[in-house]
């Protein structure tokens, strides 16, 4: 029985290390598509004052 218990609290140790790592991966990759995100708006700004349609919406 003490087998047992030592091979269920191994596992959900694992199991607790692997969710923080996918937790923080994902964290990881929620924030680099925000800046991304921003970047595209930038760009799209940009673009549109350069081609100087700001005001009426033709993008």
């Amino acid at each position: 029985m003490p087998d047992k218990k030592r091979l269920r609290a191994e596992l959900r140790a694992r199991q607790d290390k692997e969710v923080k790592a996918n937790q923080t991966a994902l964290r990881a990759s929620i924030t680099e598509t925000e800046r991304l995100v921003g970047e595209s708006e930038k760009m799209i700004a940009r673009h549109r004052r350069e081609r100087g349609d700001d005001e009426d919406g033709d993008a």
